[in-house]
């Protein structure tokens, strides 16, 4: 069965076919991006009864132009997406195999993943977003596996209860630990700065530091509010990934830890 039989009969039979190459074929199809440009996909047939449907690494090509892919964790969402779909990512070329008989639900399914990954920035800031403090976590777990320092999560401060810290740094008989915040947004830079000013009020030897998600996010009043209560300041997390570890260090051996 050819790729035109295998429209007829069904929705795509209003869809028109235009060969490229011999055996491969571009759908012409009311398909299109949110900027009007159509979606470009490739129907080819892949032994008797299967059929692939590509883009000919094009979505990705679209993404490039107004977004990096440039992380381990950028590629896991990308790769994610494609593979909730069924399809696979081969040489850029997004790839997805169908039977002939449902060749019209894998060219709707295939327009839905095409948009998906397009629209990769706005799902990737959302989701990373998300996961900051999980991946905040996965970074002290890392400093903790390189390093001899080790830190106790959700700490609570003898006779403070009110006071619960994120990751507190004791030492080995130290009397200044390092108290340590994830700050992701306005409402938690404003809980993080009045405990910063009760430690010091109750006058609790420490050393804070805080790492935002992104120091642009939070309200101006509120970030230079923690900025002035805190000993050391991260604008991103990825400032923290590189030299927290080495600032850490210097900041236990000072003390003694």
């Amino acid at each position: 069965m050819t790729i035109n039989e295998m429209l007829l009969d069904t929705p795509a039979e209003a869809f028109q076919l235009r060969e490229k190459r011999p055996g491969v074929f571009q759908l012409i199809a009311p398909i299109f991006h949110e900027d009007g440009d159509m979606v470009c996909i490739y129907l080819e047939k892949e032994g008797d009864e299967q059929v692939k449907i590509s883009d000919h690494g094009m979505s990705l090509m679209r993404l490039s132009y107004v977004f990096d892919v440039d992380s381990d964790n950028k590629r896991k969402i990308l790769n994610d997406i494609i593979v909730n779909r069924g399809a696979l990512l081969e040489d850029g070329d997004i790839q997805l195999f169908v039977h002939e008989r449902d060749i019209f639900s894998g060219i709707m399914s295939y327009a839905q993943l095409v948009s998906e990954v397009c629209n990769m920035d706005i799902l990737t800031r959302d989701i990373i977003s998300n996961l900051f403090y999980d991946y905040l976590s996965q970074s002290m777990e890392l400093i903790q596996e390189k390093t001899k320092l080790r830190f106790i999560k959700d700490y609570e401060i003898a006779n403070h209860p009110e006071i619960r810290i994120d990751y507190a740094f004791l030492g080995n008989g130290t009397s200044r630990p390092i108290f340590l915040f994830g700050v992701k947004d306005t409402n938690k830079a404003q809980q993080t700065t009045i405990k910063c000013l009760n430690m010091k009020i109750e006058k609790i030897p420490h050393k804070s530091i805080c790492v935002f998600e992104d120091l642009d996010k939070v309200s101006s009043f509120a970030r230079k509010s923690l900025i002035n209560a805190a000993g050391k300041v991260y604008s991103d997390l990825n400032s923290f990934k590189e030299n927290g570890a080495e600032y850490l260090e210097q900041e236990t051996q000072s003390m003694g830890a």
